[in-house]
């Protein structure tokens, strides 16, 4: 409550506008564009740490709740740290409204970074296809394929400099969804 505290009352402070009145970039720089924006605040779910009779209060994500899920309900779709995290086009091959959302969501939860959502060129995708562009993808391409619990992983012949990976989602996606209640769309 403190820290979240800090932060309410050091935005509130800050100039509106956005300017940033002092030389420096980094946090300066990062304050004046809070300033300018909207902010909400949002709270991890955490548990109390027991520790010894006078000792401050200490915090940790509440049992049965992993970092990258956390983070994931509050920043859905991140952008990672260039060359960190396998840059992914999520697409829906099934027609479903929404259907690449929630894939892209749980893939991001996953340590990929989701840099397009959409539809696919058609939706009569039976199959989810997970298409990587180098070889050295490829590991990241199984994994992913793991985290949707569905799909083929097939190396593309073209070569393709913005992404990683390219992810259909398909009917089997869908289906699987639908009836075990992960991640759907």
């Amino acid at each position: 409550d403190r820290v979240q505290a800090f932060w309410k009352a050091l935005i509130a402070a800050s100039d509106p506008s956005g300017e940033v009145t002092s030389s420096g970039a980094g946090l300066e720089s990062a304050l004046g564009a809070l300033a300018g924006s909207r902010v909400t605040f949002e709270t991890l779910p955490v548990a109390q740490i027991d520790l010894p009779a006078g000792q401050e209060a200490q915090y940790r994500l509440a049992p049965g709740v992993s970092g990258p899920q956390a983070i994931a309900s509050v920043v859905p779709l991140p952008e990672g740290a260039p060359g960190r995290r396998p840059r992914l086009k999520v697409i829906d091959g099934t027609g479903e409204f929404d259907a690449a959302r929630g894939p892209a969501i749980l893939l991001a939860a996953a340590g990929a970074q989701i840099d397009i959502v959409g539809n696919a060129p058609s939706f009569d995708v039976d199959t989810t296809q997970i298409v990587y562009y180098d070889p050295a993808e490829k590991d990241d391409a199984e994994r992913l394929r793991s985290v949707l619990g569905v799909g083929e992983v097939v190396q593309s012949t073209q070569s393709n400099s913005a992404l990683d990976l390219t992810i259909t989602i398909g009917a089997d996606y869908r289906d699987r969804s639908t009836t075990s209640g992960a991640g759907g769309g």
